[in-house]
C-alpha cells in the first residue's frame, strides 16, 4: 500500500478526547457520579456544584466515546489489508486484549486497594473485588471499567473482519489501492439516518433495563447504536475520503443542531444523541484538522502516552482523591479543579513511563 503521511491532527485530537475522559472521570470522583473512589458528599450546601458537573459530564457522555470509535475504525480498513486477516487478529488480540487482562487482574484490584486500604485491608479489598466480578458473571455481566472500550473494539473488529472477508469471499489482500473518494452526504441523508436512530435508541435502552448495563461486558448498552454507527461511519470514511472532504459548509449546520440538542437536552438523551455524536464529532474532526495539525516532540510524546494515560486513570483518580479528601473543600468545582490538576498530568506521566516497560511497549 503506498504510504500516505501521517494525520497528526487524529493524533492531537486522540490525546484531548483522553484528557477529557480523565477529566470526566474526575468530576465523577468529585461529584455524584461514582468512579472508584468518591469524595464525601457535601449535601445540599454542593447542589449548584453538583449540577455543573453533572452538566459538564452529560455533554461529554453525549459523544466522545462514540467519536473514539469512529477514529479507531479509520485505521481498520489500512490495517487489515497490509496484514492480513491473522496478523490482523492477532495484533488486535494483543492490542486490546491483553490490556483487559491487566485491567481485570492488576489494574482494577490496585485502584480498589488505593481506594480502600485506609479502612479494609488487602484480604478485605481482595475478597470484596473478587465477589463483584463473580456476582457480575453470575448475572451475565463483566465489569471492565475504562477497558470496557477496549473489549468493544474487539468484538467490533472481529465483526468488521468477518464481513469484510465474506464480501471478498477469499483470503483479504495484503496491499490494496485506496478506493476512488466518494462525495461526502449531503446534509439531508445524515439527518434522516440521526431521526432512525432516535427509536433504535430507545428499543436499547429498553434491552438494557432488561439485561442490566454491563451485560456481557458491554457497557450501557442504550449508548451503542450510535457506537456502531459512528464506527461503521468510520470505515465507510477511510475508504472513501469523508475526512478530507469536511468543510465549514459541511460542519456548520451539524455544529449549530449539537448545540441546540444539549439546550433542549429535557427531550431526553435518546432523542437528542444522535445529532450531539454526528455535530460534536464533525466539530471536532475539521477542528484539528485547520488548528491543531500539527506535531511537536511534546504532542507525540502526549500521544504515545495516551493508551496507557486511558487505562491507568483508575489508579491515578482513586490516589489523587485518597490524598485530597484530608484537604477537601466545601466546593464540588474548586475540588473538581485541583483534582484536575493533578490527576490529567499524573495520568500521562504514569502512562509515559508504563510504555517504558519491557514488552508493553508494542501493546500500549
Amino acid at each position: 500500500m503506498p504510504h500516505t503521511p501521517r494525520d497528526y491532527s487524529l493524533d492531537n485530537l486522540k490525546t484531548a478526547l483522553t484528557a477529557l475522559v480523565i477529566l470526566h472521570h474526575t468530576a465523577g470522583m468529585c461529584g455524584l457520579d461514582r468512579f472508584v473512589y468518591s469524595l464525601p458528599q457535601l449535601g445540599d450546601e454542593g447542589a449548584a456544584g453538583y449540577g455543573l458537573l453533572s452538566n459538564f459530564q452529560g455533554l461529554n457522555q453525549g459523544y466522545f466515546m462514540s467519536l473514539f470509535f469512529f477514529i479507531s475504525a479509520l485505521f481498520i480498513p489500512a490495517s487489515l489489508e497490509r496484514k492480513g486477516a491473522s496478523a490482523f487478529i492477532a495484533d488486535k488480540l494483543k492490542r486490546y486484549g491483553l490490556p483487559l487482562i491487566l485491567t481485570l487482574t492488576l489494574i482494577f484490584p490496585l485502584a480498589a486497594y488505593v481506594a480502600y486500604f485506609q479502612s479494609d485491608g488487602f484480604d478485605a479489598v481482595m475478597a470484596g473485588y473478587l465477589d463483584l466480578q463473580i456476582g457480575n458473571l453470575n448475572a451475565y455481566a463483566i465489569d471492565f471499567g475504562v477497558a470496557w472500550f477496549l473489549w468493544t473494539l474487539l468484538i467490533f473488529s472481529g465483526v468488521y473482519l468477518a464481513w469484510n472477508s465474506l464480501l471478498k469471499r477469499g483470503p483479504v489482500p495484503t496491499s490494496a489501492t485506496p478506493a476512488k473518494p466518494a462525495p461526502f452526504p449531503p446534509f439531508w441523508q445524515v439527518f434522516a439516518l440521526a431521526c432512525v436512530m432516535i427509536p433504535v435508541n430507545f428499543a436499547a435502552l429498553a434491552l438494557e433495563n432488561k439485561v442490566g448495563e454491563n451485560f456481557l461486558g458491554l457497557h450501557h448498552l442504550k449508548y451503542f447504536p450510535m457506537y456502531v454507527v459512528m464506527f461503521t461511519a468510520g470505515i465507510i470514511a477511510a475508504r472513501r475520503g469523508w475526512i478530507e472532504q469536511l468543510t465549514m459548509k459541511t460542519v456548520l449546520p451539524w455544529t449549530c443542531l449539537a448545540i441546540l440538542a444539549y439546550v433542549w437536552r429535557d427531550l431526553g438523551e435518546m432523542v437528542t444523541r444522535p445529532f450531539t455524536v454526528i455535530g460534536m464529532s464533525m466539530f471536532l474532526v475539521y477542528a484539528f484538522r485547520h488548528a491543531y495539525a500539527g506535531s511537536s516532540a511534546l504532542s507525540q510524546t502526549l500521544a504515545r502516552a495516551s493508551y496507557a494515560a486511558y487505562l491507568i486513570q483508575t489508579i491515578t483518580i482513586a490516589f489523587v482523591g485518597v490524598v485530597f479528601v484530608h484537604v477537601m473543600t466545601q466546593n464540588p468545582l474548586l475540588n473538581f479543579a485541583v483534582t484536575g490538576l493533578f490527576t490529567l498530568p499524573l495520568s500521562f506521566l504514569v502512562g509515559h513511563y508504563l510504555r517504558q516497560l519491557p514488552g508493553l511497549r508494542r501493546i500500549l
